[in-house]
């Protein structure tokens, strides 16, 4: 992480006002992909430990807050909010690294087909996201999650129903064609060879993220993803200066005891 912030830096240019017309890299929660799940196994940051929220806990979590702020403090926090507000929609042709706002991007692989499909007219490349300086084993790997299939119930044919989503979920053959189509990453490790997406350099990296064994997404809970949201409430006040580096690790303390009551108090099984 201090190589991006660095390069973060040196990317970075300035209107003669001050404000931000280029960002080298934007390290806020709520811009993009930047949430702090996506984060997490880049810092081996635990969300809870023997049954309980573990943001307070374990150290992880503060030293990845501690990265952001320094970042944030760079650019200084009403320039940042500023430029976030005339921020281009997400996946639309004016996103900020498509139109060159931004120098790097954190990013899923979609991010390929979409500059493609876009026209963008920029030359980019792709490689995993810099992990936490004193764990630098954990790089290659990043954050991934799961595609859902399901058939609705009542499904005037459910036996051809069932045909289809084992078709599309185990057929080699129909995966490599489905990911080639939609620029995504494929749903099995047996297709992430296919030719057809491994040609691609800047896609290929993504690939190898994939598989790579550090790779991680984040626990399911009988809240769903209300961690994640208590969370992002701390973290916006973090980043804005609100809570002061006093507070980090009793504030995260803090969101553990909101997350674990709720889960103690949310039916066996059941998401609210």
């Amino acid at each position: 992480m201090a190589e991006l912030t660095q390069d973060a830096e040196k990317l970075t240019q300035f209107n003669p006002d001050g404000s931000i017309k280029v960002a080298g890299f934007v390290p806020n929660s709520t811009f993009y992909e930047n949430a702090a799940v996506h984060y997490a196994p880049l810092w081996n940051a635990q969300w809870d430990m023997n049954g309980k929220s573990s943001l307070g806990t374990d150290p992880h979590w503060a030293a990845y807050l501690r990265w952001e702020r320094q970042l944030i403090d760079f650019y200084g926090q009403s320039k940042l909010a500023r430029f976030l507000s005339k921020a281009g929609e997400e996946f639309s042709p004016s996103n900020d690294f498509e139109t060159g706002k931004t120098a790097m991007e954190l990013d899923g692989e979609w991010r390929v087909q979409f500059i493609k499909s876009d026209g963008a007219k920029i030359s980019y490349g792709t490689a995993p996201m810099p992990v936490d300086p004193s764990q630098p084993g954990l790089y290659g790997g990043g954050y991934t999650t799961g595609n859902t299939l399901g058939i609705p119930k009542g499904a005037a044919h459910p036996a051809a129903g069932w045909l289809l989503a084992k078709y599309l979920a185990f057929n080699k053959a129909a995966i490599e064609k489905f990911a080639s189509g939609l620029g995504n990453i494929p749903t099995t490790t047996s297709a992430l060879s296919d030719p057809a997406l491994t040609s691609n350099p800047q896609f290929d990296s993504f690939l190898k993220i994939f598989a790579n064994p550090h790779t991680a997404t984040d626990p399911n809970t009988a809240i769903g993803n209300a961690n994640q949201e208590m969370l992002q409430s701390f973290q916006s006040k973090w980043e804005d200066g609100s809570v002061p580096e006093s507070g980090l690790v009793s504030g995260l303390k803090g969101v553990d005891s909101q997350i674990n009551a709720q889960v103690a108090n949310a039916p066996a099984g059941q998401a609210p």
